[in-house]
């Protein structure tokens, strides 16, 4: 049946996989973020050399 000790470093090891998917998750959404922030400056910078050509023109 196991140990109380085995069921310990089972339950252990279960909590660490959890945190380590919860941490993934975290990661993938700060990435996530990133390149939005990203986007929203490309966006930003094509207005800006629109508005410049038509300044130019």
């Amino acid at each position: 049946k196991g140990t109380d000790l085995e069921k310990q470093q089972k339950l252990a090891m279960k909590l660490d996989m959890i945190e380590f998917d919860r941490l993934e998750i975290v990661e993938r959404r700060i990435t996530l973020e990133d390149r939005k922030m990203q986007l929203k400056q490309n966006e930003i910078d094509l207005k800006l050399k629109e508005l410049q050509f038509k300044g130019i023109e």
